[in-house]
């Protein structure tokens, strides 16, 4: 550098001018093509990353292209092309179903424009596990079309849906206090129905799904029954390529309940190489014939055992969340996500030990299967003074909690709805809004139309309410 001045000073006054000027320039020159370059570099990068973007979006569309293909509104018409029982009382049974029919469009216009062909019409909307179908069957001497719900029992079945039933006991209605027989529809589903039996079948729907986004441990609790859509995450998880932890805690009564439904999941645990699942099944009554059960597993050589022991753990009593606790990480309390199914009562203690041991609300899911259970999860609503008037009736009511939905306060005024479930999936109760607001304790499955509100789930927000029943 002393040198270059040196030779400026060297230099008549207007060449040295002259001499800085253009060292300046070409100091500003590479400055510039310097900043150019990087910002062709982030331009590439910015435009590569649009046209992921763009691709990724092409292909979400696609997906949801080919779903609105598949899906359908309303019922469409499945046969029953399978069906294996899961006891050995008659009392649970799963069924396989494929489309009967193609849905209610103008297929001579759809061919004619190849827009959809006949094939992608009997494919099926692709469902997220935990996920049920509602069923509709017409029984004899029932006035009305009864529907419900049973849940996804299989991720993938070959082009057609699995569900798995249990017979429901008789029960009182809560709503009603109507005395029911045992399980109208599921005694029918399994009594009456076998191969070739043709059922009304809407399309996959519920918000009690696995979690995709979320790649934390998901710790899957159930009883009975009301373990299947947690059989069917279980199994979705074991089949995804991620590294997320599943946990599945299973109460069964009998050595043999569900023993189709657990079979490949037992040997998907046992033979799972990363180990992160793991299952344990909990006998209620009675002494465990644990050779019977072992039976279900797969055969694991003597160099394997080590690596597997401890994937499926067999007992004998009933499961609570205080024992849970004692058999996962301490740190689930905090980055799992808890999938809860079960009958009222043990709905009820699971959420009161979930709080009790700090697990998030946001974190823990609850499956409803009754009215029963709906109760057994859902906050106590605030008391204040409503008055309900059902317009097309020309009756008026004081809204009194006791009755814990509009559809019960209906019920003791001689008001008639239609309702089938009453947990807020099936849609049948869903009246006009005419005047008011209205509070869910638990947001329906059921999409309510704009200015409409399901009773059966429902209570009044408001001092005045007037609904179109």
């Amino acid at each position: 550098m002393n040198e270059v001045f040196l030779f400026l000073e060297a230099l008549p006054l207007p060449l040295a001018l002259g001499a800085l000027s253009l060292v300046g320039s070409l100091g500003v020159l590479g400055f510039t093509l310097r900043w150019s370059w990087r910002s062709l570099r982030h331009l590439d990068a910015e435009r590569a990353r649009h046209e992921r973007s763009v691709i990724a979006e092409r292909e979400r569309v696609a997906v949801l292209e080919t779903q609105a293909e598949r899906s359908w509104a309303g019922y469409r018409k499945f046969q029953v092309v399978g069906r294996t029982e899961e006891d050995s009382f008659g009392n649970m049974a799963t069924f396989r179903i494929k489309p009967f029919s193609l849905p209610s469009i103008d297929l001579a216009v759809s061919r004619a424009t190849h827009r959809i062909p006949k094939q992608a019409l009997l494919e099926l909307p692709t469902f997220k596990a935990g996920q049920y179908l509602q069923i509709r069957v017409d029984l004899p001497g029932e006035a009305n079309l009864l529907s419900r719900c049973y849940s996804l029992s299989e991720v993938d079945s070959g082009g057609a849906y699995q569900i798995t039933v249990g017979r429901v006991p008789g029960a009182i209605d809560p709503v009603t206090h109507m005395t029911y027989p045992p399980g109208v529809v599921s005694s029918y589903l399994l009594d009456r129905v076998s191969e070739r039996t043709v059922l009304d079948v809407t399309i996959p729907q519920g918000d009690f799904h696995l979690n995709e986004a979320d790649l934390g441990p998901a710790v899957l609790v159930g009883w009975g029954i009301h373990a299947v859509p947690l059989i069917c995450m279980f199994e979705s998880i074991a089949r995804s390529t991620s590294s997320r932890e599943a946990y599945l805690f299973l109460e069964i009564t009998n050595d043999d309940d569900l023993h189709t439904l657990l079979a490949p999941i037992l040997k998907m645990a046992e033979n799972d190489p990363k180990g992160r699942l793991r299952i344990w099944l909990s006998f209620a009554h009675g002494e465990t014939n644990t050779e019977k059960v072992s039976r279900r597993l797969p055969k694991v050589s003597s160099e394997e055992e080590p690596e597997t022991e401890g994937r499926v753990t067999f007992r004998e009593g009933r499961q609570a969340v205080a024992w849970i606790k004692r058999e996962v990480p301490k740190h689930f309390s905090t980055s799992a996500e808890f999938y809860v199914s079960g009958a009222a009562l043990l709905l009820r203690e699971a959420k009161h030990d979930l709080e009790a041991w700090g697990v998030s609300p946001e974190k823990v899911h609850f499956e409803v299967f009754d009215r029963e259970s709906l109760d057994a999860i859902a906050e106590p609503e605030a008391s204040g003074v409503s008055k309900v008037t059902f317009d097309v009736a020309g009756k008026s009511a004081d809204w009194d909690p006791d009755h814990r939905n509009l559809l019960g306060l209906a019920a003791s005024v001689k008001v008639r709805i239609p309702s089938t479930c009453k947990i807020g999936k099936c849609g049948e109760c869903e009246v006009s809004l005419v005047n008011g607001r209205v509070r869910y304790a638990k947001d329906p499955d059921w999409k309510v139309k704009p200015g409409h509100c399901l009773p059966c789930v429902a209570t009044p927000a408001s001092a005045t309410l007037v609904l179109g029943a």
